[in-house]
Parts: C-alpha cells; structure tokens; sequence
C-alpha cells in the first residue's frame, strides 16, 4: 500500500476510489458493506478527511475490481497527472508550491472539485484501456 499523507494524496486517492465506485455503479453505502466499514467512514475517505487502514485498503481494492497494486499506481499516476495540472494551473514548478498557492488562491473545496475532475477522466481513460487490454 502507498503511503498517503498530505491533503493532495488524500484527495486524490478519495477521488480515484469514488470515480472506481461510480464506474461500477456503487452507492456509498454498498461499497461500504462490501468493505466492512460505516457509510460516514467511506465517505470521509471519498472526500479526503481520512484514509483507509491496510486492511479496508485491500478490502476497498477488491470491492473496485482492482487489485491493491493496480489502487496504488492509479493513485499514483493520478496524483502525478493532477500534479501537472495544479502546476500548470498557477504557474508554479514544484507540485508542493503549487498545492499550497492553489489552496490559499481557491480554497480547498475549488481545488478538491479541480482534483475530482481530473481524477474521473484519468479513471476512465484507465478503465477502458483495461478493458479493451483484457479483450
């Protein structure tokens, strides 16, 4: 499992969760019985306010259809596409810098929905590249 600290691993690991959950037509509420954690919880880690355990991690995995190494680098090629993107955004080189100008400049819940955005259309493209893989 990577590791996940700061608030842009968070959300962009809660985003790929929610686009992989919504990609299998999941509510929240089934994809937490799946797992075997609250609705409240799985929704905190959707929103980046918190992050699964090892176990709930590979639990969540396989309730997506995806194994915890295949998570991992999805959130990792995620996190990096987004990072690109924040960058470009506002005009800073370093991902870290331009976290933090783009949270002081929009707030969280702008970046959080800019972090969403992405994450979605990164997931799907991932998706169907899968899928026609296995074809």
């Amino acid at each position: 499992m990577i590791v996940i600290g700061d608030l842009p691993d968070r959300l962009v690991l809660g985003n790929v969760v929610a686009a992989l959950r919504a990609e299998q037509g999941l509510t929240q509420e089934q994809l937490a019985q799946a797992v075997g954690i609250s609705q409240p919880t799985l929704s905190r880690i959707e929103r980046g306010a918190s992050v699964p355990d090892v176990l709930a991690y590979r639990r969540l995995a396989e309730a997506l259809g995806v194994t915890a190494s295949e998570l991992d680098q999805l959130t990792l090629d995620a996190r990096e596409g987004v990072d690109k993107a924040i960058s470009g955004v506002v005009g800073e080189s370093t991902p870290a810098t331009a976290w933090k100008r783009a949270i002081t400049v929009a707030g969280v819940a702008l970046v959080g929905g800019v972090v969403a955005f992405a994450v979605v259309l990164f997931v799907r493209k991932w998706m169907a590249a899968r899928k026609d893989a296995a074809s």
